[in-house]
This record gives structure tokens, C-alpha cells and sequence, in this order.
């Protein structure tokens, strides 16, 4: 299972799959090499629309900036099994 999180305040975003997943790491730049957080915003959403990112990562990237200007993201994945 591979989740989306606000940076700041560690709420979960949603659940994405593996190809969300991938045209994420494709088309986003890490904030930094100590980081694995992804800036988005506006522009991003729009960039990424562009690029083919599927509706229901668009309506969760969405969500996740809601009013913000731009919010920080990372990614975990969970394995289903503990």
C-alpha cells in the first residue's frame, strides 16, 4: 500500500497506486537530497495534468493542498502484511 502525506502536519492525503507512483518520481524534483518530500502546488497539479497523471491523483493532490499555496507531500509505503 503506498500512501501520501502532508509533510507539515503528517496528515494522510490518500492512497495512490503504483503508476501514480511512478509518474510522480518521473515528474516531480525531490526538495532535497537529504528529502523525499515533493513541493506541489498550483502549477504542479496543472504540470502533472499535462503529463497524464489520471484523474484520481489529480482529486488527491488537490485535497491535499485544499486552500494552501503549496504544501510539502512524501510517500510511504506500507507493506499489508505485519
Amino acid at each position: 500500500m503506498i500512501k501520501m502525506y502532508n509533510a507539515e502536519s503528517r496528515e494522510l492525503i490518500g492512497i495512490i497506486n503504483e503508476e501514480q507512483l511512478e509518474l510522480l518520481f518521473d515528474q516531480l524534483e525531490e526538495e532535497s537530497s537529504k528529502s523525499d518530500s515533493y513541493y506541489i502546488d498550483t502549477h504542479t497539479i496543472e504540470y502533472l495534468t499535462d503529463f497524464g497523471a489520471d484523474e484520481e491523483l489529480i482529486e488527491l493532490l488537490k485535497k491535499g493542498l485544499g486552500d494552501d499555496d503549496g504544501i510539502e507531500i512524501y510517500i510511504k509505503e506500507e507493506s499489508l502484511i505485519k
